[in-house]
This record gives C-alpha cells, sequence and structure tokens, in this order.
C-alpha cells in the first residue's frame, strides 16, 4: 500500500500535528493467541516444547552471564528474542511473521522502563527511532526514508510534541512549525469547517491521516512506519460507523470492527494466516452478549457481562 503522505487530494489540505504521545504497545508484531513459556535454571542451554515437540522457547547463558531467551510461533519462526543481565531485561528483539526483525526496544537497567525504540523495515533498513523517560516520548525522534535518508525531526517534552521539522532528500527543511503554530492551525481548521485532511502522529508515535467533510470526521487511516496500512475507521456525525479495519504488520487483517452510531456491534479477530480466532456480538448498548473462539476444538459460546469499547487506536494487543 502507498504512504498516505502521498497521495493528492483535490480538496483543501491542512496539516497538523496531535500533541501528545506516550509509550505504546507492540502492534501488529504477536499472535491473538498466548503463548505459555518456561525459564532455565542452572542450564547453560534449555529448550521448551509443547507436548507434540514443538519448540516455543528455549534459553542460553552466554559466556558473558548475560541470558538469552528465545520465544516461537506454532510455526517454528521466530517470534521474541529478550537479553537479561542480573537478572534484569537489558533488549528485546520483535519478529514479523516470516522472521524479519522489525523492531528493537533498549531498556533502562534502572527503572526496567523502554528508554529507545528502533523499527525497521522488511528489507532490514530502519524506519525511525524513538526515546522514552517514563513511558513518554522525550527528546527528539525521527522518521527516515526507505534509502536511509532522514525524513522527518519530531521534538518531544513529557510526551508532548513541541516541534516537528520535514526535510527533502537533500536534507533541506520543507516543514518546520513549533507546538504554538500547530495548535493554532488545528484552532483554525476546526472552526471554519475546513473540507481536507489532518495529519499528524498517535499517542504510538504512528503516522495519521484525518479526512473532513465541511469540518465533520469522515476517515481516519493510521500507518506504520514503512507506509502501510496499519487501520482504517469510518465516522457518521462524529461518531465511529460502519467498518474499522486493522492489518498485521506486513499485510494481512487482523480485526474487522463494526460499529452503528458508536455503538460496538461485532468484532472479529484473525492469526497472522487469516484464519479466524475470535468473533464477538454486542447488544444495543454495546455490551458483549456472545463471544466464539475457534480452535482446535470445537466452537465455544461464551455469554459475557459488560465490556469496554475498542478504542480507535487499538490492535493485537492494543
Amino acid at each position: 500500500m502507498k504512504r498516505l503522505f502521498g497521495f493528492k487530494s483535490v480538496i483543501f489540505a491542512a496539516s497538523i500535528f496531535f500533541l501528545s504521545a506516550s509509550l505504546h504497545t507492540i502492534d501488529g508484531l504477536t499472535e491473538s493467541e498466548t503463548i505459555s513459556y518456561g525459564f532455565g535454571s542452572d542450564a547453560d542451554f534449555q529448550k521448551i516444547a509443547d507436548q507434540t515437540g514443538k519448540l516455543y522457547s528455549e534459553e542460553e547463558t552466554r559466556s558473558d552471564g548475560k541470558v538469552l531467551q528465545r520465544f516461537f510461533r506454532e510455526t517454528g519462526v521466530l517470534k521474541t528474542e529478550e537479553i537479561f543481565e542480573n537478572q534484569k531485561i537489558t533488549e528485546r528483539h520483535l519478529y514479523d511473521v516470516s522472521g524479519k526483525l522489525r523492531q528493537t526496544e533498549i531498556f533502562d537497567l534502572k527503572n526496567q522502563g523502554v528508554k529507545t525504540i528502533r523499527r525497521y523495515g522488511s528489507d532490514g533498513a530502519l524506519l525511525s527511532d524513538w526515546n522514552y523517560e517514563a513511558r513518554e516520548l522525550i527528546g527528539e525522534g525521527h522518521v527516515y526514508s526507505p534509502d536511509g535518508t532522514l525524513k522527518e525531526k519530531i521534538f518531544f517534552k513529557q510526551g508532548i510534541t513541541e516541534q516537528v521539522v520535514r526535510l527533502d532528500k537533500q536534507g533541506n527543511i520543507i516543514f518546520n512549525k513549533t507546538r504554538t503554530e500547530l495548535e493554532q492551525e488545528q484552532k483554525h481548521f476546526q472552526t471554519e469547517k475546513t473540507s481536507g485532511t489532518l495529519q499528524g502522529f498517535s499517542r504510538a508515535g504512528r503516522a495519521w491521516e484525518e479526512t473532513f467533510s465541511f469540518g465533520a470526521l469522515i476517515e481516519k487511516r493510521v500507518c506504520y512506519d514503512d507506509g502501510t496500512i496499519f487501520s482504517t475507521h469510518h465516522y457518521d456525525q462524529g461518531k465511529r460507523h460502519g467498518l474499522t479495519r486493522l492489518f498485521w504488520f506486513g499485510g494481512g487483517e487482523s480485526d474487522q470492527i463494526m460499529f452503528e452510531n458508536g455503538v460496538l456491534k461485532e468484532s472479529r479477530r484473525y492469526d497472522s494466516q487469516g484464519v479466524l480466532k475470535v468473533q464477538e456480538k454486542f447488544n444495543k448498548a454495546g455490551v458483549r452478549i456472545e463471544k466464539m473462539r475457534y480452535e482446535i476444538k470445537p466452537s465455544e459460546t461464551v455469554k459475557t457481562g459488560p465490556t469496554s469499547n475498542l478504542q480507535p487506536d487499538s490492535h493485537p494487543t492494543s
């Protein structure tokens, strides 16, 4: 799919950036099902498999004392790597369904929080890097073009966007606005009931684009760092209406969520192979009344109590 910011609109387009951000969850990199795993003890190397002999985790103690843990998908493809030092996590590497590295997380040894996140394309090229403190974006974040050139610099202070700078291929500044300028542009767009598009970043640091018709939001699309679609949302009179779709990192739908006048009606979740795993139905008040899980064993219908509506940026974990 093409990058959202690259298309041309026949209506007036305005640029605006969302003014808050916080530590994200790992979208599109984990399967919907939960995998049980164990940890090694005194052994230098330990593998753990299920009753069929299928490997789903292994642990290795290195000569430097660091411990490497690997977790695998049901297909046998590497899913996650975690490195520990003195029983504290220092790094985590996340892989897509084909086994390609898509995200690296560096942890602060003192508070065990993520301090740096780097995201990668399917070809291994660095797409973006972000810095965190106390789960909030801080300092200078970067977004790169597929050829490796710096495309955007976003400055944060305690999770708030303070400045956005865009560069062309030669490194020349083509967009440079401060927080105050961005807020003024947003206010003008809303009060003048403009038809066009707003662009910015979600709380997870993902690029989004909202389409308005005479000041009313009608559609929102969110992108992964490589420009492929993360999610699409539709609205009617300011309320979510119609089909919301979410996609795995690397392609394929993960969720289909149906809304009617802002009320959640039905949802379906698929694994990375396109197989339906969970289906839920809701009553007129948006309360879940039925849940179907599709597994190897026969489907099971579960009736349950109230549930909260899914948020616009939610996805296979969030």
